[in-house]
């Protein structure tokens, strides 16, 4: 698996493209979202985790486990609820 938010330009970069059954991109998943307050994923672990990321220095490292933490909370009804991103549909 691939756990990870926002994932497409990453992929693109990378020249990289997974199986999109194997991608687990939290911005995508409709239970993670916060009504009215976007689906950063700033905004996901301040509600979903109760702490603050990307204060001060943006860290690559933080932000890869605070979403694959975000894709725990959700992980037993992730493939009936969260759809595969669009931007990586065939």
């Amino acid at each position: 698996l691939v756990v990870g938010h926002s994932l497409a330009h990453d992929f693109k970069v990378l020249s990289f493209s997974p199986p999109p059954a194997l991608v687990r991109d939290t911005s995508s998943c409709k239970l993670l979202r916060v009504a009215g307050m976007g689906r950063s994923l700033k905004v996901l672990v301040e509600h979903h985790l109760g702490r603050k990321i990307q204060e001060g220095i943006h860290c690559s490292v933080q932000d890869a486990w605070s979403a694959l933490q975000l894709y725990r909370l959700v992980q037993d009804s992730w493939d009936e609820r969260c759809p595969v991103s669009h931007s990586l549909k065939a």
